[in-house]
């Protein structure tokens, strides 16, 4: 590989702490089938915003929809990323900021070349890669293949030395997974059993712990301008979403999306030094661009089926900026049609160039009537700038008004190269050159370009507010990341962090603000100086004569535009914080505090040493990040007191180290055609002057290493009442898992322990007394990867066993059939009894019958695809009932042929006997039945006999039959009929009515009291009605506004006030026809910090110290501690130290700078003597070398100093 190469690996594993109770199951319980009766439509809870308080960015979303299939669901959202502006991005179909979460995916990284290309990573042959340490004493010899096998990977790219990097993102689970140079996957989290494989190019399956599917097989691919021919798989989207039992699905499809250009720019100054035999060394300096042309083929999420419905996403290509497709809206159907509509509204943000912006959310009824609104508002103070550069030589070409993170900070420079690094410049052209040549430092300063974050431009065009259909509000203000590593300093980082959210509740007219400080931190992304730059020998061989050849050295410096050892994030943040503490108000004016404290561990490094070709770090994001104490504080307006601590402690499970690959750089590249490498190391050889091979080479063989930091301990001190502590304790047993096995609570009452054992399916042979059928089951869950969840939980206090609950699975007819067959308990030293027995499931894996112990028999009706209960009978068998209200073409246990008419008793159809007969065979002879229904004119035959009538309601009568041990029922005749029930006679049947993803609109108890339910065109509860039809409930959906602005009346703002860090308005109803003329209101417009700079009042603190600089000392000026006591400041209560007055005496400075000496106590600067000069020619260019000295009122004289100036001497020199 030519010239310098950057090696970024960064392996963000996400790993969770495991949650304890995760895994629960009641086992004296099942699943209620029966569904609920409904309920009025539940408003959304809003405001609440929560923060990722180690990263301080908000965790910002709005939810679209939840798919609940027949037994998956998946919830559609937007969220936003509050980081900050890159004027390099591209906005989202959403918009900037935004994005659209659906379903998931598997991203990859290309690491060199794509894996799956010929001579792509891993290389499988024998001995294909090789331990540092075998090579660490090898020499060059033609005997062996040591300089061979090192060089082979040195190359310009034809063989893959490392693994592609993925990403998988799915909506039980996200993570990571690689390659070792086996070939074999490994992934994170490695708390969760997972199986992904590769099945071909197209197509991956993950399946997850607990035995749903996911298959990805949608692909998105880049190509690159530079690399012809070659366009590499970089995204696989979730295509299908599958239960463990195939009896449920969420099928998402995909449409080709135009293809997306986009540019990658980097920047390198370049200094060239080629000494020739004699005479002064040549040196030149260039600025070199690097750019990367990428075509991306993507997709755009068109549909998603899944059970009882379907979403359909429309999109726009009428895009202004960038991009080209803009989602417009998401639709959601059922069978009979459109329910409800998502509508995107968007605009642009103010500026040259155009960028997607979203400016709120319509949720719209089927009528398309709009029922809710989100509003969102941006920060406007600036507008954003352009995408290129407009003037000078890399016009077009992406603005580079950018800081080190790539977030906006108005920097007007050509490129992107730092500012500030002369003084590197001067120190290798002075050991290159034997003094300074200020041309080259000039040339430099035309390109760099300030990289400092600007506070100023940092929070352009982020999102300020979120106003919800309430008309309340969500408002944030932010700061800048930032982590103090000097006593002096503060060190500004890319990106922001929360500082203030306020939540205004209209209804209430209330507002509750959260303010957040940082307390401490470690930059993830933190800039280094010399990480910026780089030194690159260089051979290169003059031919003197035929037989004589004259080999030397030369070296170029390299200052780039991105470090050599790249930055580091955590969970999107450049920082990571130790300590955060959550107030309950301002930061000193408050009602209480929190206090968070997280664990952190560095990443470990390869090397450090920014000389070598690369730099690289082996990730260990999934050791930090977890909450290791919690304090919650209440004010006492003097002081604060401790209400409750919470305190973590972790350990390191699941450990495992793997090699991943390979570097092989060489440290000494060639210049020319008449050199190689192998030849320069033959001649060595001859001279008797070799040296090892990793003299030559920067080789490292990599490694991987990961894990999950689990739980071990928690300890819960509560204060209010005396102090009481309650442990908790997690243990991890399991020999092929890391599910938590034992737990254990002790402290919650006196002399009291608390322990639960649970044995998973992979712990089969702990669990004894096992049936045949249920050894088979546990087998058949662990072949489906259904392991999650415990199958056994035994229940201890003090040692002695009070409960156990145990599972056991069996397999009902196909291998992924295996389902709950028995639900067992015992109590004490009882033996473990039944109490539950599922008998029957029907083909999607729904029991239909199960029995209770002294409880008898429960059986189900399942409608609707199967996903619906349409029936629940107690005290009968799934052979002994039917059910149907003709609302679909499942009969419910009855056989019949022609379709159902419009118009029912119930629902929406009946059914015409004219059309046909209605059967129901293979019934239990040894029971009498009842046969029901409710007809439109008159009575049915039921096995040839009429009913008697029971009752009418609104034209309807209902009729029943008694019929003794049949064989079979046939219902003839020619009447309309509608809720068709058959049951034993000591049966008691319960059933129900719906419309898909709507709801219950009809139910029927035992005693066939009926209640009907209405819908809003939003699917809200309406009407609640009984059987005659007469309104018992009915309802208004209206948000209660106790805010008088919102009410009748034309509101204007007459005046504002500021207080306890809120800017309030007073307005003034100016509507002589509104009942609330001329009368006034307040009402909360937003954080005082938004519209104000944060008030801080720094006051000093008494303390004092002197300036230093490195090696120098004292500047002779002082230092005065300041502390921020403004209560609304985000600052308050921080402390900093700035510049003082120039004090001599307290702080005397040294006298060592050029041309300075003590003479009798005084610092004296002497007089510039200039004593000789030298001007040459080099490349064309005409310098001009002088020698000067200092001379001193004592007499004395200072040592010679060298300045080169370009152009010609003096002519008088």
């Amino acid at each position: 590989m030519t010239g310098k190469s950057v090696f970024a690996f960064f392996v963000l594993f996400l790993c969770f702490a495991i949650n304890s109770m995760a895994q629960d199951m009641k086992y004296a319980t099942i699943k209620n089938f029966i569904p609920p009766s409904p309920d009025v439509a539940a408003f959304a809870k809003y405001g609440d915003i929560p923060v990722s308080y180690s990263t301080g960015i908000p965790d910002i979303s709005i939810p679209l929809y939840e798919i609940k299939s027949r037994k998956l669901s998946l919830p559609l959202t937007i969220s936003y990323h509050a980081s900050g502006f890159k004027p390099d991005e591209i906005p989202s179909i959403v918009g900037l900021g935004w994005v659209l979460n659906s379903g998931g995916m598997i991203s990859r990284t290309v690491v060199g070349r794509p894996d799956e290309l010929p001579g792509g990573y891993p290389d499988t042959t024998a001995n294909a890669y090789r331990t540092r340490s075998s090579l660490q004493y090898a020499t060059y010899s033609t005997s062996d293949d040591n300089f061979y096998y090192l060089n082979k990977w040195s190359n310009t790219g034809n063989l893959d030395t490392q693994a592609d990097l993925y990403n998988f993102n799915l909506p039980s689970v996200a993570g990571q997974f690689m390659y070792d140079t086996k070939g074999k996957i490994h992934y994170t989290p490695t708390d969760r059993k997972l199986k992904i494989k590769k099945i071909d190019l197209n197509t991956f399956t993950v399946t997850d712990d607990n035995g749903t599917i996911y298959t990805f097989n949608e692909t998105e691919t880049t190509r690159t301008a530079d690399q012809a021919g070659l366009e590499p798989i970089t995204c696989w989207y979730l295509t299908k979403m599958v239960t463990y039992d195939h009896t449920d699905s969420i099928v998402f499809h995909y449409r080709n999306a135009v293809e997306q250009h986009d540019i990658a720019c980097s920047y390198t100054f370049n200094i060239h030094v080629d000494p020739p035999l004699e005479g002064p060394p040549s040196i030149t300096p260039s600025v070199r661009q690097s750019i990367v042309d990428m075509y991306f083929k993507r997709k755009l999420l068109d549909s998603i089926i899944f059970s009882g419905g379907s979403i359909g996403l429309e999109y726009l290509n009428d895009r202004q900026d960038l991009g080209h497709e803009r989602i417009s809206s998401l639709k959601i159907y059922n069978a009979n049609g459109i329910l409800r509509t998502v509508s995107f509204n968007q605009s642009y943000f103010p500026g040259p160039d155009k960028r997607l912006r979203l400016d709120g959310l319509s949720f719209k009824d089927a009528t398309l009537n709009t029922v809710n609104t989100y509003a969102l508002a941006y920060d406007n103070t600036f507008d954003l700038p352009r995408y290129t550069q407009q003037s000078g030589p890399f016009t077009g070409f992406k603005t580079a008004c950018t800081d080190y993170w790539g977030y906006y900070n108005g920097n007007a420079s050509t490129t992107t190269l730092p500012l500030d690094y002369n003084d590197a410049i001067n120190t290798f052209i002075i050991n290159m050159n034997g003094s300074s040549l200020s041309y080259i430092t000039n040339y430099y300063q035309n390109y760099a370009g300030n990289r400092s974050v600007n506070p100023s431009l940092s929070q352009v065009g982020i999102l300020k507010k979120i106003t919800y259909p309430t008309g309340g509000f969500t408002e944030f203000s932010y700061t800048n990341n930032c982590v103090n590593y000097t006593g002096n300093d503060k060190d500004l980082l890319g990106g922001l962090r929360i500082f203030a959210i306020l939540n205004s509740d209209p209804v209430t007219g209330k507002s509750k603000i959260k303010t957040y400080t940082y307390d401490s931190g470690i930059a993830m992304a933190r800039v280094v100086p010399d990480n910026f730059y780089y030194r690159q020998p260089t051979l290169k061989r003059i031919q003197l004569s035929p037989v004589l050849n004259y080999d030397f050295f030369r070296s170029d410096f390299n200052v780039v535009c991105s470090p050599v050892s790249s930055f580091g994030y955590y969970n999107g943040s450049t920082a990571l914080y130790n300590k955060v503490t959550e107030y309950e108000g301002f930061p000193g004016s408050n009602k209480g505090k929190t206090e968070y404290v997280y664990d952190y561990a560095p990443d470990s490094l390869y090397g450090s040493d920014m000389s070598k070709n690369w730099n690289l770090s082996s990730d260990r994001s999934w050791m930090r990040g977890q909450l290791l104490s919690k304090k919650v504080y209440r004010n006492d307006s003097t002081q604060y007191t401790l209400l409750h601590q919470t305190s973590n402690t972790y350990g390191n499970f699941g450990l495992e180290s793997f090699a991943i690959g390979v570097i092989s750089e060489p440290m000494l590249t060639t210049f020319g055609s008449n050199i190689t490498l192998e030849a320069y190391l033959q001649q060595l050889v001859i001279y008797g002057a070799s040296l090892p091979l990793l003299s030559y080479f920067d080789y490292q063989d990599l490694r991987m290493t990961i894990g999950t930091k689990a739980l071990l301990k928690t300890e819960e001190t509560e204060y209010s009442n005396g102090t009481q502590v309650t442990t908790k304790t997690f243990t991890y047993g399991g020999n092929n898992h890391l599910y938590p096995t034992i737990l254990t609570t002790s402290g919650s009452k006196p002399n009291e322990v608390i322990t639960e054992i649970r044995k998973y399916p992979l712990d089969k042979n702990l669990i004894g007394g096992l049936s045949a059928s249920a050894s088979a089951g546990i087998d058949g869950l662990t072949a489906l990867n259904v392991v999650a969840a415990p199958l056994e939980i035994e229940t201890k206090l003090n040692n002695n066993t009070i409960q156990i609950n145990r599972t056991d699975y069996q397999s009902f007819g196909a291998p992924e059939k295996v389902f709950p067959a028995l639900i067992s308990q015992r109590n004490g030293n009882n033996p473990l009894e039944p109490r539950v027995q599922f008998d029957s499931y029907d083909n999607v894996g729904n029991a239909t019958t199960l029995r209770y112990v002294n409880g008898g028999a429960v059986s189900y009706i399942w409608n609707y695809d199967k996903k619906e209960v349409a029936a629940n009978v107690k005290n009968a068998a799934d052979n002994e009932i039917a059910f149907t209200s003709f609302e679909t073409t499942d009969g419910g246990g009855w056989q019949y042929s022609a379709a159902a008419v419009n118009g029912g008793f119930a629902g929406l159809k009946s059914y015409n006997l004219s059309q046909g007969n209605i059967v129901r065979n293979v019934l239990n002879t040894s029971r009498n039945y009842v046969v029901s229904y409710w007809s439109k004119n008159g009575s049915a035959n039921v096995n040839g006999s009429p009913g008697i009538s029971k009752n009418t309601s609104n034209g309807w009568t209902r009729y029943e039959h008694i019929i003794s041990t049949p064989a079979s029922i046939t219902v003839s005749g020619n009447v309309l009929i509608d809720e068709l029930r058959l049951y034993p006679v000591d049966a008691q049947m319960t059933t129900f009515t719906h419309i898909p993803l709507v709801g219950i609109t009809a139910t029927s108890a035992p005693n066939n009291t009926y209640s009907f339910f209405e819908y809003d065109a939003f699917g809200r509860l309406s009407v609640v009605r009984d059987l005659d039809k007469n309104i018992l409930k009915q309802y208004d959906y209206s948000y209660q506004d106790g805010n008088a602005i919102s009410k009748k009346g034309t509101w204007q703002l007459s005046q504002y006030t500021q207080g306890n860090g809120l800017k309030q308005g007073e307005y003034l109803d100016t509507d002589p026809s509104s009942p609330t003329y001329n009368s006034k209101a307040w009402m909360t417009i937003g954080l005082l910090t938004n519209y104000t700079p944060p008030i801080s009042t720094w006051i000093p603190t008494g303390q004092k110290t002197c300036e230093l600089v490195p090696v120098t000392g004292n500047t002779g000026y002082t230092l005065v501690e300041m502390i921020d006591k403004g209560i609304y400041s985000s600052n308050y209560g921080k402390k900093t130290w700035i510049k003082g007055p120039y004090d001599a005496t307290t702080c005397p400075p040294p006298c060592n700078q050029e041309g300075q000496k003590l003479v009798n106590g005084i610092c004296q600067t002497g007089t510039k003597i200039f004593t000789n000069y030298r001007q040459y020619i080099m490349n064309g260019q005409t310098y001009c070398e002088a020698t000067y000295h200092y001379n001193f009122t004592d007499g004395t004289r200072s040592i010679d100093y060298f300045v080169t100036t370009t152009g010609e001497c003096p002519s008088d020199s």
